[in-house]
């Protein structure tokens, strides 16, 4: 059987986010995080 993709919580997506904008992570770093294509 297969298995299900665990999405990402809103709280896990806005700090990443937040991340971002502060100039922690890159945006291709957090693309590699939340596995968006």
């Amino acid at each position: 059987m297969s298995q299900k993709r665990k999405k990402p919580s809103a709280e896990f997506k806005t700090k990443v986010v937040l991340e971002v904008i502060e100039g922690d992570v890159s945006v291709a770093t957090s693309v590699g995080i939340l596995h968006i294509q």
